[in-house]
């Protein structure tokens, strides 16, 4: 459903919570008679967890190649699926997940020193965000806030090619550190705007004071990935008159029962979203190679295979954490990585009788049932974000401020690519 308009332009506040409205009532509908597969982790609570899997779903995986297991995976391709319900369900998902896409416009070109060190994801970026300056309000001299700016690349080149005026903050001093030497480094345009880095830990009561007078003296705020509760933060400084473009990511650093059903519509029909749920929000419409997959795909097999084995051998009677493993931990036999985790955690082991294990019918089923199971639960992913970010933008609308969402990046090149828009009130005069 695409965002509505008012006479072409900016929608009103009464359109605007009609369409948030509806969109999460289809949501929460959709969502609440699935929520055994997207409340909790396959591998952590199995085998309860995959009672939710029918079997004719899981067969239908069985029978893909592991590209087209891939394309399925990565949310690209569910053709070559049978025309049976897993297929009808991928395509309710699709239709649910879809949120317009703003306008691409064309990237301005700059000298070449200028995106030295700056990556390609986050060159696309902003290049994307630029453009959006004057619906944000910003016309050139204007000062900006840059939330979580770490190095200050988008604020720099703001300031430097197009004038305007911003202070970074971050907690990051080191990050801060390498950002002004960089600034320093090239003599600044003609015409250049002033970038000033300062530290700052949001959320210390200590700074709260100096946070509200750069708030109060800027046209805009612009947070580019604001982690967790640094998103909310940075809504929670709305104000009409004043722009504001914010990028959450990391949702599985909320507070369930208090950062998320911000709205009074999502309050009337609490969904349980936990810790997994918002781990699966952030994890919810990557795209990785084929190369990578394969990777992923061992990783996966062997990690659950690890704990099938520390359950009935060593009588683990819930999921155990083993930290992460180097990819060359992988590159070997499932004794070699076993190995390695099971001497961490204080256990013997047998390399012979481990890879008897690991290639046993009832082990290769077992991981093999919990991998494609997890491939149908990850399509859930992108819907939870949603449901988060529309319910923030509606809890917004509630309070008067006329919230805009729109997909900004092209998610192959930057996942988290979900903006909450606040354009500038004009002056009527």
């Amino acid at each position: 459903m695409k965002m509505p308009k008012d006479n072409g332009s900016i929608p009103s506040l009464p359109q605007l919570q009609d369409f948030y409205e509806r969109e999460l009532k289809s949501l929460n509908q959709f969502l609440s008679k699935t929520v055994g597969i997207w409340r909790d982790e396959v591998l952590n609570f199995y085998p309860h967890t995959i009672e939710c899997y029918k079997d004719s779903w899981l067969s239908d995986l069985s029978g893909l190649s592991t590209e087209q297991e891939w394309k399925v995976d990565c949310g690209q391709d569910t053709e070559n699926l049978p025309n049976g319900e897993l297929r009808e369900i991928f395509k309710e998902i699709q239709s649910l997940e879809n949120i317009e896409r703003w306008p691409t416009p064309p990237p301005k070109a700059y000298p070449s020193w200028a995106l030295n060190k700056v990556g390609g994801k986050k060159h696309h970026e902003i290049s994307r965000i630029i453009p959006l300056t004057n619906i944000l309000g910003l016309a050139p001299s204007n000062q900006f806030v840059d939330i979580g700016g770490g190095k200050g690349h988008l604020s720099r080149l703001m300031c430097l090619y197009h004038g305007h005026n911003a202070i970074s903050l971050d907690s990051n001093a080191y990050f801060q550190k390498l950002g002004k030497e960089r600034l320093e480094k090239y003599p600044a345009p003609v015409g250049a705007g002033k970038l000033k880095f300062i530290h700052h830990v949001f959320g210390d009561q200590n700074q709260e004071l100096k946070e509200k007078e750069i708030f109060e003296t800027a046209e805009a705020s612009i947070g580019l990935h604001t982690c967790g509760p640094l998103s909310l933060h940075h809504i929670s400084k709305m104000e009409l008159g004043k722009g504001l473009l914010n990028f959450p990511c990391c949702y599985q650093l909320l507070t369930p029962d208090i950062e998320t059903h911000l709205s009074s519509a999502s309050k009337e029909h609490l969904l349980p979203i936990g810790k997994y749920a918002l781990t699966l929000a952030t994890r919810g419409h990557t795209t990785i190679s084929f190369k990578d997959y394969l990777l992923k795909k061992k990783v996966k097999l062997m990690r659950a295979a690890l704990h099938f084995y520390l359950l009935e051998r060593h009588k683990h009677e819930e999921f155990t954490t083993v930290g992460p493993a180097h990819p060359r931990d992988y590159e070997k036999d499932f004794a070699h990585y076993a190995g390695i985790k099971l001497n961490f955690l204080g256990h013997q082991s047998n390399p012979v009788d481990l890879n008897a294990f690991y290639d046993s019918e009832e082990t290769q089923k077992k991981i093999y049932d919990v991998y494609k199971a997890n491939i149908i639960r990850w399509r859930w992913g992108r819907l939870i974000e949603k449901y988060l970010v529309y319910d923030r933008a509606l809890a917004q609308v509630e309070k008067g401020f006329p919230v805009e969402v729109y997909q900004f990046f092209d998610e192959k090149i930057s996942p988290r690519n979900l903006g909450l828009l606040l354009r500038k009130k004009k002056d009527p005069h």
